[in-house]
């Protein structure tokens, strides 16, 4: 079964939501999909853990003009709650086909700019972060994988790149 859509999430976050696209059978944008729609139910797993029963009385369609087909899906705060690190989520219609939506739940958020980002390069705070995050990283184990690099471009650039 293939996944339509793939998130990665901080886990604890709060007043998420998802996007997805509806197909009906000839695999055109389904519109005009809602909650009371017939056949309409979704549910969810985290990883270790059983599945439950989401409501989808907040699920709406983006524009059945410019965008027919694509919803948005607000996730109950239980889906993404720290203690898993794999959530997926089934929304079905009796009409219309959804891909599986996949959540990867990480502990960091993925769109702070200070943290994580490029653009922080030189602040001391990102680096501290990122001693925290890759522990096992240490100043020889960098410097080994220098000299590996190193070894790798003698070794192509004698060989003439290939």
């Amino acid at each position: 079964m293939p996944v339509h859509s793939s998130y990665t999430i901080r886990g604890g976050s709060t007043g998420r939501s998802v996007l997805f696209l509806a197909l009906d059978a000839d695999g055109r944008p389904a519109r005009g999909l809602g909650w009371e729609s017939p056949g309409a139910a979704g549910a969810y797993v985290r990883e270790g853990q059983p599945a439950h029963a989401m409501a989808l009385e907040q699920l709406s369609e983006i524009d059945p003009d410019l965008m027919p087909g694509v919803y948005r899906l607000p996730l109950p705060d239980e889906v993404v709650a720290e203690d898993s690190p794999h959530a997926l989520i089934l929304v079905r219609f009796g009409a219309a086909t959804v891909d599986p939506i996949d959540i990867e739940l990480v502990a960091y958020d993925p769109l702070d700019e200070r943290c994580i980002g490029m653009a922080q390069l030189q602040d001391r705070t990102r680096h501290e972060f990122l001693r925290r995050a890759l522990p096992n990283m240490t100043e020889m184990e960098f410097e080994a994988g220098m000299d590996s690099e190193k070894q790798l471009s003698d070794f192509l650039a004698e060989r003439g790149g290939a």
